[in-house]
């Protein structure tokens, strides 16, 4: 269950480097499967962070005959808790956690991040960055000179005085 999606991502990942960026079309394939995989990541997430986080969720049952309790994995019920099975397993589950809840989203908050004026070009113009469009293909952002900010802030005020 997070063997599998890791694989893909790594694949798209190595896909996406050997890709490179030498034409047009070659950038909008890196494009394209960077946003499949990010996609995927964001699909899958929740499902694969409650599954390993459910690892050390022990529930009780009452074996009827009054002797001590038999605890299982909620999620694995032939899983005793405790169990040298179970002790084995939760390092692999502790780097699952680490990969995925912990990892994967701050993997995406990084990227959100890195392109926050591309997605909010109103976030950009009041920082001084030129974004998206306004960029003229020079990159995710770019400075914008020191007169063409004055000028925006001075075009700013005379529309809030003119309200």
């Amino acid at each position: 269950v997070t063997v599998v999606p890791l694989q893909v991502v790594v694949l798209a990942t190595g896909l996406c480097f050997a890709i490179g960026e030498s034409t047009e079309h070659r950038r909008r394939l890196r494009a394209n499967v960077t946003y499949a995989t990010l996609l995927f990541i964001y699909v899958v997430l929740p499902s694969i962070s409650s599954y390993v986080i459910t690892y050390f969720s022990c529930v009780p049952f009452d074996s009827g005959d009054g002797a001590k309790d038999l605890r299982v994995v909620s999620t694995h019920l032939s899983l005793t808790c405790g169990s040298p099975a179970y002790r084995r397993w939760t390092a692999f589950v502790a780097l699952m956690i680490v990969l995925w809840p912990v990892g994967a989203t701050a993997g995406l908050a990084a990227v959100l991040w890195r392109h926050r004026f591309h997605l909010n070009p109103s976030a950009a113009a009041s920082a001084g960055i030129a974004a998206g469009p306004l960029a003229e293909g020079k990159g995710d952002h770019q400075r914008v000179d020191g007169e063409t900010r004055q000028r925006r802030r001075h075009e700013r005020a005379l529309a809030e005085l003119r309200k």
